[in-house]
Parts: C-alpha cells; sequence; structure tokens
C-alpha cells in the first residue's frame, strides 16, 4: 500500500518508529505521520513549491509546518514527498467556542494574515517549483480560473456566465495591485490552537498556495464547503472587521465566486452533487454586476 510506503521512508530517512497513524486526504495525495514526523505526497499539486512556500512563510513568523526534508520515489503520488515537523495544538473547533474565543482566534488569525500580506515573490497565481507564480497578472489568473472551472462545470452554470464573470473581474481588480503569498484554501481545518490558552499555533497546508491579492484569503477563510455552510456567518465577519486597512467589497465578492467555482467543482469530482447547484446559483449572484 501507498501509506506503507511512506512509513517505509520515514523508518529508513528519519528513524522513526512505532505504528503509522494514516492522515484524512483527498484526491491524489497521501499524509502518514510517525514520531511526529509526518510524510506528504500530492498527485495534484507540488510538494516542492509547498516546501518552499513553507519554508518563506515561516522564516518571516507565521507559524507554518518546519520542513525537514524531501525526496523522490516514484511509488508515491506525484513521484515526490516532502517531510514535516507537527506543530502543537488541535485544530480549532469554532461550533463549541464562545463568542470571546471566536473574537479571540479570529483576530490571531487576521494578525498572521497581515504578517503575510508583506511575504512577496514575483509572478501570479499557483505557485511554482522556482517559488515564482505562473501566471502573467493577478487579473489574468482569476479569468483562468472562472474558464477551467466552467469547463467542469459545463451545464450547470448558465450561457453567458463566463463573460459576465469575466467583464466583473475587469472591472473591478486593478492593473496593479499588491500581490503576496497567499494559503490560497485556508479554512478552520488548518488553523491549530492552544486549547487552554487559545493561542494559535499553526497555519496548516500550503498545497494550494497562490501569489496575489492579500484580500483572497481573508474574503476566503472558512469558506470550503457548501454554500450555506452557517460557519460563513460566524467567522467571515468577525475577520472582515478584524483585518486592517479598507475591505474593497467589489474584491471580497469576486473572491468568493471563485471560491464557489472551485468547491462546485470539488463537488463534482469528488461526487458530492448535493452540493452543486447551490454553489453554482452563488457564484452567478457574485459574478452579476447587478447584485
Amino acid at each position: 500500500m501507498i501509506t506503507d510506503i511512506a512509513g517505509e521512508i520515514l523508518r529508513k530517512q528519519f528513524g522513526t518508529r512505532g505504528e503509522i497513524k494514516v492522515h484524512e486526504t483527498w484526491g491524489a495525495s497521501v499524509v502518514v505521520e510517525l514520531d511526529g514526523l509526518l510524510l506528504k505526497a500530492n498527485g495534484d499539486r507540488s510538494t516542492v513549491a509547498e516546501a518552499v512556500v513553507a519554508r518563506r512563510v515561516r522564516a518571516a513568523g507565521v507559524p507554518a509546518p518546519e520542513i525537514v526534508g524531501e525526496g523522490v520515489d516514484d511509488r508515491l503520488p506525484g513521484g515526490r514527498w516532502l517531510v514535516m515537523r507537527r506543530l502543537p495544538g488541535v485544530g480549532f473547533d469554532a461550533s463549541s467556542a464562545s463568542p470571546a474565543r471566536l473574537d479571540a482566534v479570529v483576530g490571531q488569525v487576521a494578525q498572521l494574515l497581515s504578517i503575510l500580506a508583506n511575504v512577496t515573490a514575483p509572478g501570479w497565481g499557483w505557485v511554482g517549483d522556482d517559488g515564482r507564480g505562473t501566471a502573467p497578472s493577478w487579473r489574468d489568473w482569476l479569468r483562468q480560473q472562472v474558464t477551467e472551472s466552467s469547463m467542469t462545470l459545463d451545464t450547470r452554470l448558465s450561457p453567458d456566465f463566463v463573460s459576465m464573470a469575466h467583464k466583473t473581474i475587469d472591472e473591478a481588480i486593478p492593473d496593479r495591485i499588491q500581490g503576496s503569498i497567499l494559503n490560497g484554501d485556508l479554512g478552520l481545518s488548518h488553523v491549530l490552537v492552544d486549547p487552554a490558552a487559545g493561542t494559535v499555533t499553526g497555519l496548516l497546508d500550503w498545497a494550494a498556495a497562490i501569489i496575489g491579492d492579500p484580500l483572497f484569503d481573508v474574503a476566503t477563510f472558512s469558506m470550503g464547503g457548501p454554500a450555506d455552510d452557517p460557519i460563513h456567518a460566524v467567522l467571515q465577519p468577525r475577520l472582515l472587521a478584524a483585518s486592517p486597512g479598507e475591505i474593497d467589497l467589489r474584491r471580497v465578492r469576486i473572491y468568493r465566486m471563485i471560491n464557489h467555482l472551485f468547491n462546485a467543482c470539488w463537488s463534482v469530482e469528488n461526487n458530492v452533487p448535493s452540493w452543486t447547484p447551490a454553489l453554482c446559483r452563488a457564484a452567478e449572484d457574485l459574478a452579476s454586476p447587478e447584485a
């Protein structure tokens, strides 16, 4: 099994012992843990790029996992692996948190995203193995996500959706905009906290890192999932209020549209059809300039 191969690498190259803990993953990826070290291989995203990003943001003061090794093995998804050290803390459970604890944790996330906003890198869009963005501009990357998502969603979207979304992007996204490294998929499951103190101890999973507008991570925080997830109304207003500077709500709407498209495509590709219609409707509503 692939997990056994991953465990073998940890034992042989890092001297770990004990029973393998297999973490839940989606798509063509695997994560196993031994003695506080986690090996990750990913057939959908580059572990090389993820390691580059994790090192950059950790050096800047964002608590990303420490990367302790990388290697090649054709038996694993993507043919490459990285090993990172387990961060302290547990996943943040917003459903049982008091309003005061919610405010405190979300406020800390806002502070960490403010640090991340100053970690710049060349290019735009998905991060390549060289640490550079792979798109010519932020606007082009956003347009590309609309086009590619529409190919997956096909008739689930209206015939004029792509042209309408492109027009909205062109009108709302400036020619020049500050770009920085973004997590790209920051949700509650990626936020670790000290359960006693309530302090944020880690931000996980940099596989979907992009270079773009820092507002993207703010606008899409915790919005992976169905369109009507009640957690959106709990966390999003808090993060927007805690984020420094003026919030451009037009850009917020566009980034949430992109996020809904990503979630809708995920629901199609992973056979969760109950999510898809509402996510497509939400994306179309946000793309409309009249909304």
